[in-house]
């Protein structure tokens, strides 16, 4: 199960929220199954702005990032990223969720359907 997954590789950063999935009218379960929504409450800010193709919504000083659909260039500061973490959000991103290769190879093994794309990562220490 993928709850299980996540909550193996990140102990205690997220929250799983139990639903139920009925009809319209509520009468009856639409699947069978056990469904959660998830809450990814871990937050880094690793995403380099300059080497990436990105959106911006709102104006700052509440500005929010996206990922651009069409953009080839997404790049991650390795050195700003917890290695310990699998699945996480950015502090300046709206709806992006993040993983790591490990919990994404996971998730395909698992035959769970991904809309997911790498990005490049870099090194600040080399860069500076």
């Amino acid at each position: 199960m993928v709850k299980d997954l996540i909550e193996a590789l990140d102990p205690g950063r997220h929250q799983f929220i139990p639903i139920r999935l009925a009809g319209y009218s509520g009468e009856r379960e639409v699947e069978e199954g056990t469904w959660y929504i998830l809450n990814v409450h871990f937050r880094v800010t690793s995403v380099v702005k300059d080497l990436s193709d990105l959106d911006v919504h709102r104006p700052p000083p509440n500005a929010r990032l996206y990922v651009n659909p069409f953009g080839k260039r997404l790049t991650m500061d390795a050195a700003e990223l917890d290695p310990a973490a699998h699945l996480w959000r950015e502090h300046r991103f709206g709806r992006e969720l993040f993983m790591s290769d490990d919990l994404y190879d996971r998730l395909l093994q698992m035959k769970v359907k991904l809309s997911a794309r790498k990005v490049g990562m870099i090194n600040a220490v080399e860069n500076k």
